[in-house]
């Protein structure tokens, strides 16, 4: 498995990819084959450094060895050109000394922040190819080309956890605390209005005052802060990458924002680069899967390091990004099997790998 920048051939498949995603994902993607394309070309843009920092949005695809396109991921700078809201959940405190009350209320309250961070987004893996780690390629993957290239990067660094829907995907923090501002319109107009780029005209039918979980019913105020089932690796994965609750949700789905700064995440802190040589000749015919890879490394000649991410150091599009079990050789030497060295096309070079925690 290869994670790459996505390409303008990669139009046809992309959209075939897109087509699979479930309820709450990837709202920016249903749209028409212009659209697409425009993602896409944004996309080439970023990589290629034609437009600014705070513009920039970088899609990377996920590409088995048959050349199909099984998975996706993205970053991108919150607020390119729109603001970007969310509930912000806090503590109000309200004290009467005469009559001796003092309550600690929780506070929903509707605001435009976060602007300039950047956001692991648009998350992906075709169903048939899930628990087989790749979530932690995507995730890790796209941190090693933010290492490749900090300058690009603001802190701090978001993720927008998927929401929970029911099986016809309708999302119930919806019920609570949308639907009362929108009377006519059920959840599937919603989502419809939102895809077609409505989100401004929607904002403005909500609240602007604090919303105070007290008045709202208990089984309301329990779907606060509530993923989809699929997301719990993902949520995982962010909280062993140093990420946790930053006290905003979304404003559509409730579910919790996760934020760190850049120093905090585990993968900035702990990747290493090295030179890659290739002297693990008995996976050459094997495909290189990390259960051949290991065998192979726990020969006495080689310290077996584990199953690592290891990625080249482009920062254009020709950056890649592997999986594979590596080998220290000295303090600034490493092997891998010659298969990773074509995934990331690189012979003798550098690159930039780090340990799965």
């Amino acid at each position: 498995m290869i994670l790459r920048p996505v390409l303008l051939e990669d139009a046809d498949q992309l959209e075939r990819l897109v087509a699979h995603l479930g309820f709450g994902m990837g709202a920016g993607f249903r749209t028409n084959r212009n659209g697409l394309e425009g993602k896409i070309e944004c996309s080439l843009q970023s990589f290629k450094g034609q437009i600014s920092n705070h513009e920039h949005q970088y899609l990377f695809v996920l590409e088995n060895s048959a050349g199909q396109l099984i998975g996706m991921c993205g970053l991108e700078t919150v607020n390119r050109g729109q603001p970007f809201h969310t509930f912000r959940l806090h503590t109000e405190q309200i004290e009467s000394k005469p009559l001796q009350i003092r309550r600690d209320l929780t506070v929903l309250h509707l605001v435009e922040t976060l602007t300039g961070a950047t956001s692991l987004c648009s998350q992906f893996v075709l169903p048939a190819y899930r628990r087989k780690g790749l979530g932690k390629l995507l995730t890790v993957g796209r941190l090693l080309y933010m290492a490749n290239c900090r300058h690009k990067f603001n802190s701090p660094i978001l993720v927008e956890l998927r929401g929970a829907y029911d099986e016809k995907g309708y999302n119930r923090f919806w019920r609570w605390v949308g639907q009362p501002f929108f009377r006519q319109m059920d959840y599937s107009t919603y989502v419809q209005l939102l895809h077609a780029g409505l989100e401004t005209e929607l904002l403005n039918l909500l609240p602007k005052h604090p919303i105070y979980l007290s008045l709202m019913p208990p089984e309301a105020q329990t779907e606060l802060q509530q993923i989809h089932p699929e997301t719990l690796p993902n949520y995982k994965l962010c909280q062993a990458q140093g990420f946790r609750f930053s006290h905003h949700l979304g404003y559509s789905s409730g579910a919790p924002i996760l934020q760190a700064e850049l120093a905090q995440i585990y993968t900035l802190r702990k990747n290493q680069t090295a030179w890659l040589s290739q002297s693990i000749p008995a996976c050459q015919s094997k495909l290189c899967s990390p259960k051949s890879q290991k065998k192979e490394l726990h020969k006495p000649e080689t310290q077996n390091h584990g199953l690592h991410i290891i990625g080249n150091l482009h920062m254009d599009l020709e950056f890649r990004v592997c999986q594979g079990i590596v080998a220290a050789t000295g303090s600034d030497q490493i092997v891998a099997s010659p298969v990773v060295a074509r995934a990331l096309n690189v012979k003798y070079d550098q690159v930039r790998y780090v340990r799965l925690p």
